[in-house]
């Protein structure tokens, strides 16, 4: 992190600014008062659920890049329930919600996990490109059968029914999302070290081979896994709806947070309490970035540039945990 700080006051500087002033932006930006402090949780929210999908496939030593496309089916999922039950009060429509969202984002991931298993198809791949297949899926929704005929210039779904929303709380647009990503992380937390399946989980991650002797299924928990980290990450989809946008909308599903998830996921080293703190900070860099854009003109690249740095200097510290300079005389 200190590598990344300085590396980032050399771009600062290169660009004509006071690094310890943009640093000091940055933070205020991020916790400078109660609003902006809601805005870095608004923020934190969905990269807490792609954080916690991506490193619970870590555990397993399988990579989700995945999680952009869960997390617009889940926004889908939830979209259509919306739009199916709306005449639903709302302790029946938002479980609903919930559920449809749960079931879209884990079927997305049921496909790469039956390759992986069935045909040893690389995960990476398959994952990453369903991602395109969700977006353009839901693109074609928005432009066709759920655009909203009220705005034809504007490519979305009308307004989720009242009792489809999660209530906004301290007149912030901060709802209950944070508080089920935390819980959630506590919970999975809990299962990788009190329960046999994380047991296994475990087992499977460090060898296969020694999961298959002690007589695990290892390709049934694999299927597990993915179908249960796009189950997460559908989740984060139908609480960045119903919780902040209301509404489908092309441009306003996500800010690139299935991808950031993977960067949080493995900053955290898959551990799902460390991926609330990361998320915590990727969700203040995009605020403090924010203001950086609108105080001193930097342009939002600023904030990607940052999170790449932090990434490469952590894959460095990995290489010296693994190695060490020894000297050798003659």
């Amino acid at each position: 992190m200190l590598f990344a700080l300085i590396a980032g006051s050399f771009v600062f500087w290169i660009n004509g600014a006071n690094p310890f002033e943009a640093y000091k932006e940055m933070f205020v930006g991020a916790f400078g008062d109660g609003y902006s402090l809601s805005e870095t949780l608004v923020q934190t929210t969905p990269l807490l659920f792609t954080g916690l999908a991506v490193s619970l496939t870590l555990r397993t030593l399988l990579w989700n890049i995945g999680a952009e496309g869960q997390f617009f089916m889940g926004a889908m999922g939830a979209t259509w329930a919306a739009q199916a039950f709306s005449n639903q009060p709302p302790w029946i429509l938002i479980p609903l919600l919930m559920l449809s969202a749960v079931v879209a984002g884990a079927l997305w991931g049921l496909p790469p996990a039956i390759l992986k298993t069935r045909l040893q198809v690389n995960e990476i791949l398959t994952t990453l490109l369903l991602n395109y297949v969700a977006i353009f899926y839901v693109n074609y929704l928005l432009y066709g059968p759920w655009k909203d005929p009220r705005y034809p210039g504007f490519p979305q779904t009308p307004r989720y029914p009242d009792a489809a929303l999660l209530h906004q709380y301290f007149n912030t647009r901060l709802s209950m999302g944070i508080i089920i990503g935390v819980i959630l992380a506590i919970v999975l937390y809990v299962l990788y070290k009190k329960t046999g399946w994380g047991y296994k989980i475990q087992v499977i991650g460090q060898s296969r081979k020694t999961a298959t002797y002690a007589g695990i299924r290892v390709n049934r928990n694999i299927v597990r896994v993915l179908m249960i980290s796009g189950a997460i990450a559908g989740l984060g989809g139908m609480l960045q709806i119903s919780g902040l946008q209301h509404k489908l909308r092309l441009g306003g599903i996500s800010n690139n947070y299935g991808y950031t998830g993977i960067i949080i996921a493995f900053l955290a080293n898959g551990n799902p309490l460390a991926v609330i703190f990361v998320a915590l900070f990727m969700g203040a860099l995009l605020v403090g970035g924010d203001s950086l854009q609108m105080t001193m003109g930097f342009g939002k690249g600023v904030v990607h540039m940052f999170e790449g740095m932090v990434l490469f200097f952590v894959l460095a510290g990995e290489a010296f945990k693994r190695y060490k300079i020894q000297w050798i005389k003659k």
